[in-house]
């Protein structure tokens, strides 16, 4: 009842192994009362989180921070601040050894709806959507920590991260093509999968430039850019401003 009056639903997968919490479509209502800076709801959240996690219910108290620092977080960052992620992630307690993004990565994990990175790989270009896959194959601050950024700075991790990266341009009808060892540039590929861009795409690309940028792949995330902004691509798209100061935000 809780998570429906913030327009939230919780979702069971694998049985009780493993637990997702998303949005409704009554999400962008609801959230109209309490997703406003500094609202009293946030320190609720704090407590049902650790309500959760002290009651046993471990995995519905990771589903919840989840939604809120990803899902949520990510699209309303000016109001979901690091301070406020700080005190979720105390109530959610002592952090393990590796951060769920980091066993993901080492393929010793999975995202919050139990898919392992070669299940993501797997599924094929028609059957993604960006919400639920993006944020777990090009992650960012503030969900990484130093530490995570570390450890995926790693030869073995950077090479995921690049896999990564063609692969989702792929899907979005680009190509990389390798110039030098610190050098790519980024073409088109397929005008039938271009066309299927929307603004929930032009998200996606912002994500992809900072988590590459965040990451030490600092050349891929300028590749990118610089084939977004180039001049033959405004013959088939119109970018909105306020999209290409975010491309530019990302790469600063």
């Amino acid at each position: 009842m809780m998570l429906d009056f913030y327009g939230f639903v919780r979702l069971p997968l694998n049985g009780a192994v493993h637990i997702g919490i998303g949005t409704t479509t009554t999400f962008a209502r609801r959230s109209k009362v309490w997703l406003t800076k500094h609202n009293h709801n946030f320190k609720r959240f704090s407590r049902i989180i650790k309500s959760l996690r002290e009651l046993g219910m471990h995995n519905d108290a990771k589903a919840l921070y989840s939604c809120l620092t990803e899902e949520v977080g990510q699209e309303y960052q000016d109001i979901i601040t690091p301070d406020l992620i700080k005190h979720w992630k105390k109530a959610l307690g002592t952090r393990t050894r590796t951060s769920a993004v980091v066993d993901f990565y080492s393929k010793k994990g999975t995202d919050q709806y139990g898919r392992t990175m070669d299940d993501l790989w797997s599924h094929g270009f028609e059957n993604f959507d960006d919400n639920n896959y993006i944020e777990w194959l090009f992650p960012t601050t503030p969900v990484l920590t130093r530490e995570d950024i570390k450890e995926l700075s790693k030869p073995h991790h950077q090479q995921t991260l690049l896999l990564n990266f063609i692969f989702t341009l792929e899907m979005y009808g680009l190509k990389r093509l390798t110039v030098s060892k610190h050098s790519s540039v980024i073409v088109k590929n397929s005008e039938k999968r271009m066309k299927k861009w929307n603004g929930d795409t032009f998200k996606t690309f912002t994500r992809m430039m900072k988590s590459m940028k965040e990451l030490g792949m600092v050349h891929e995330s300028k590749a990118l850019y610089d084939c977004l902004t180039q001049d033959d691509l405004k013959k088939d798209f119109t970018v909105p401003a306020h999209v290409k100061k975010q491309w530019k935000k990302a790469m600063s």
